[in-house]
């Protein structure tokens, strides 16, 4: 049984078992809520590397390289249900070497082990393995089996090439691998006659470099067909001085990305547009500027897409994927490329379902100040209408809440009745202007703080030489909880005012000096009378009683004949955790 259905998955137009996309970090062309998800089923970090101490020396360590923290972030949040992110991990720049030291005896343990703690801690799915220079045979497959044993359920990946033993590395170790794509491009470096960057057929002429050669030496070294992803570039390459491939001589050569390209009226012309129907090509012959300019067009990966089915190969490779995007334009014609490679591998009646919207950016998160109300928000890709409910799992149509503002890519809607002390989910879908929707939450989370003291005085409002204060504070925490109220009756400044603070963990009242500098003190219940030249407080007559969450203090005050006029009444509350700030609580004049 298990045989009849891989057979008819192989001859049928659901043969294709993954597109792989490369995507540069930090590229600034193409955002991560820009990312064709529809038409991928893996997407690959490009690229941390193998770490380099100061010393020059691999010493064990990922290096973020290209890497950002934020971006990784995003990227793994706004990953699609049942799509894989993989961060990569290159040769690095700096040091050729890197690799090879990091994977020797001695060294090899703490690489693996940091490599699985930056995929695990990240949110990654797995890590795709690019050692292109100084490869140590049974370093590498020893790097491979120990990765595989320490993730066994995450996805181990390889970018493969023809040269440096690479062939006989990764077949050694293929049955722990899940891709091995093949790097089919920049077959036209250091070489003459003019060439192209990604010829498929060699055609019978072994003099030349084309992907089936390329892909042959691995399959021959014992690779499984069924573990080949052949790699497509979004780039191709201008060379001066030529019009043809084939051509003897050296010619400058510069890299061209398919999104430039096609948007330069100069050398995007139909005249110009050639296709090597031997060696399966797209190329231009731009006359007018003597160039000769390879790329991958919509005809080379139809044939790309048809040899490697009869190949019986498991899937395709894209490098990188914003090199086609099309800023500019929208829908499927922003990725002309991904959108045409999907529909050779599956069909157009087999494409996946569009996941809708791309969410992203959603807020808050964390733990927000004491509050009973927050602002969700969020952005889309497209233009959308978004929804939320507090359960997970409810469909679309379903959801109880529309977002108050919607229906273009910035959503935003007020939630209310929160309680301080708890945490709160939010799970949304939108829907684009298509009504298509999203088939998975997106999840905005965050925890509201536990509410602070709180201090209000009675009376708030009145008029004399002197008065008896009540001061009130409440603490969820239990007034046991409280160490400081304050009571400050003054002209919005600490110097010349009526500053009194109550400590009490020593049930001691405070009366600052006139320039606000430092305080005398008494005992509560003391027969001490403390003053300033503003006014006088009886620590005798003072008293504090508590119950539940209340605490209050009963403050006698005498005003000075020097310090009449209309004064602001201030109050501040504190307990181990938390402060209330200084609040405006009432009026008094001294008279």
């Amino acid at each position: 049984m298990k045989f009849l259905v891989l057979l008819a998955l192989l001859t049928s137009c659901m043969y294709g078992q993954w597109i792989t996309g490369y995507y540069s970090a930090n590229n600034g062309v193409e955002p991560v809520s820009a990312i064709p998800w529809s038409k991928y089923t893996h997407l690959i970090h490009f690229a941390a590397s193998a770490g380099v101490g100061t010393n020059g020396q691999g010493n064990g360590t990922v290096n973020m390289q290209y890497l950002v923290q934020p971006e990784i972030n995003q990227l793994i949040t706004s990953r699609p249900a049942g799509k894989k992110v993989i961060v990569e991990l290159a040769d690095n720049g700096s040091y050729l070497m890197a690799f090879a030291q990091n994977t020797a005896p001695g060294m090899i343990n703490t690489f693996v082990n940091n490599i699985v703690s930056f995929v695990i801690s990240n949110g990654y799915d797995g890590v795709d393995i690019d050692w292109e220079a100084n490869i140590n045979t049974a370093q590498y497959q020893n790097l491979i089996t120990l990765l595989r044993t320490a993730m066994p359920s995450k996805i181990i990946t390889v970018a493969a090439g023809d040269w440096g033993g690479m062939p006989t590395a990764i077949a050694g170790i293929s049955q722990d691998l899940d891709q091995v794509n093949v790097m089919c491009y920049d077959m036209d470096n250091d070489r003459t006659p003019s060439w192209y960057n990604d010829a498929l057929l060699q055609a019978g002429d072994y003099s030349e470099r084309a992907c089936d050669a390329r892909v042959s030496h691995v399959t021959a070294a014992g690779t499984p067909a069924a573990k080949i992803g052949v790699g497509i570039p979004f780039y191709g390459r201008r060379n001066i001085g030529v019009t043809q491939p084939g051509v003897a001589g050296n010619f400058p050569q510069f890299t061209v990305f398919y999104r430039n390209l096609v948007s330069d009226p100069a050398r995007w012309q139909g005249a110009f547009m050639q296709y090597d129907t031997v060696h399966k090509a797209d190329y231009l012959s731009v006359t007018t500027l003597n160039e000769f300019v390879s790329y991958n067009g919509t005809r080379s990966i139809g044939d790309i897409v048809s040899w490697a089915k009869a190949q019986g190969f498991g899937g395709f490779m894209t490098f990188t994927v914003e090199y086609e995007y099309l800023a500019g334009q929208t829908g499927d014609a922003r990725y002309p490329l991904s959108t045409v490679l999907y529909s050779d591998v599956f069909g157009a009646s087999q494409l996946a379902p569009d996941p809708g919207p791309i969410l992203s950016a959603g807020s808050p998160s964390g733990t927000l100040n004491a509050s009973t109300s927050a602002t969700l928000s969020l952005t889309t890709n497209v233009n959308a209408t978004c929804a939320y409910a507090t359960t997970a799992g409810i469909d679309y149509p379903a959801m109880p809440n529309t977002f108050t503002t919607t229906g273009g890519t910035a959503h935003s809607t007020t939630v209310t009745n929160l309680q301080p002390g708890n945490s709160y989910s939010y799970y949304v879908k939108c829907a684009d202007q298509a009504g298509v929707n999203n088939p998975t939450d997106y999840v905005i989370s965050f925890a509201i703080a536990a509410a602070g003291p709180a201090a209000q005085v009675t009376p708030a409002v009145g008029f004399g030489m002197s008065a008896s204060f009540l001061l009130q504070v409440s603490d969820a925490r239990g007034y046991a909880a409280l160490q400081q109220a304050s009571l400050m009756i003054s002209n919005g400044s600490v110097a010349h005012a009526c500053y009194i603070d109550y400590w009490a963990p020593s049930r001691t009242l405070y009366l600052w000096n006139d320039a606000g500098t430092g305080a005398t003190s008494a005992v509560l219940g003391s027969a001490t009378v403390l003053s300033n030249s503003q006014c006088s407080v009886d620590a005798l007559a003072a008293t504090v009683t508590g119950a539940d969450t209340t605490l209050t203090l009963y403050l006698p005050v005498s005003f000075t004949w020097s310090y009449t006029g209309g004064k602001t009444l201030f109050t501040f509350a504190a307990d181990s955790a938390l402060a209330s700030g200084w609040k405006q609580s009432g009026s008094w004049i001294v008279e």
